[in-house]
């Protein structure tokens, strides 16, 4: 098995013995910006969006919740703003 990557919002080295014992090969520990609890707010605030508009979905290889659209409109990106956890991802983006 490959390296496990772990993020952590508080102090990786407080966290290394803890991790290491929990997993026998190779553990890399990082900061994570976002805790689980924030990606599951800005989740909880996302999920319900309209599916025409957008679908949200945690990425946790990313540290967000990710939010695909069509294309990024006015409101939606009002919305976000709200939601530093939130990266937006349109399908097409206008120049």
């Amino acid at each position: 098995m490959g390296v496990m990557v772990v993020g952590t919002t508080g102090d990786p080295a407080a966290v290394r013995p803890t991790l290491e014992r929990a997993y026998p090969w190779g553990v890399c520990i990082v900061r994570a910006r976002y805790s689980a609890a924030d990606l599951q707010r800005a989740y909880d605030a996302l999920a319900n969006l309209p599916p025409q508009t957008a679908s949200a979905a945690i990425d946790p290889s990313k540290d967000r919740v990710s939010v695909k659209m069509i294309t990024l409109t006015q409101p939606l990106a009002d919305l976000l703003r709200d939601y530093p956890e939130a990266i937006p991802e349109p399908l097409v983006i206008r120049r």
